[in-house]
């Protein structure tokens, strides 16, 4: 696929290969999540972006895989930096997935990541009851960056309990110098 995507495509026929590889659930979600990302990548050259971001949103609804997270993903990277008014609706759409009990924990973590990114606040809660209760450590990674994205002075105490842990002491002390510089010192 890496040779195809070298090649133009004036006709957008790789882009509409691509899709329907995607679409065809007889494919293995690996397959699926393979194209989905070269589809991603191909959006500049596609002859249709909008065909392109259509197949993305849709993807945004997916479940138990990882294709939620990566049509996240390649929306933030190609379509928002175009199209700010998109910012909303991709905030939404990550909430929706982070929300959903359906969603892989790949989908999730990826989705709180980028929900908080771009600032919505609604996930806050999400990323204090992910540090509280998951055992998972990419779910508590995850919450932590939300944390230090989103969070204030009541998180502190929070994310200083995992700071021993040392596949997290890295993120909770990125965590923590991001809540300081936000003016949210220690109690």
């Amino acid at each position: 696929m890496a040779l195809l995507r070298q090649t133009s495509d004036p006709a957008g026929d790789f882009a509409r290969l691509l899709t329907e590889v995607f679409d065809d659930v007889r494919q293995t979600a690996v397959v699926r999540d393979y194209a989905l990302q070269h589809l991603g990548e191909w959006y500049d050259r596609a002859s249709s972006r909008e065909a392109v971001e259509q197949v993305l949103w849709r993807a945004t609804d997916e479940r138990g895989a990882t294709m939620a997270g990566t049509a996240l993903l390649a929306l933030h990277r190609q379509v928002l930096p175009r199209d700010d008014r998109m910012r909303t609706r991709l905030s939404d759409a990550c909430h929706r997935v982070v929300v959903d009990a359906r969603a892989s924990t790949a989908e999730r973590v990826t989705a709180l990541r980028l929900g908080a990114q771009l600032g919505n606040r609604e996930l806050l809660p999400l990323a204090r009851e992910w540090i509280q209760q998951s055992a998972d450590p990419m779910m508590q990674l995850a919450a932590i960056g939300a944390l230090g994205e989103l969070g204030d002075v009541r998180d502190i105490p929070l994310v200083q309990e995992l700071k021993e842990h040392p596949r997290l002491k890295m993120a909770v002390t990125a965590s923590l110098r991001r809540l300081e510089r936000k003016g949210a010192k220690p109690l």
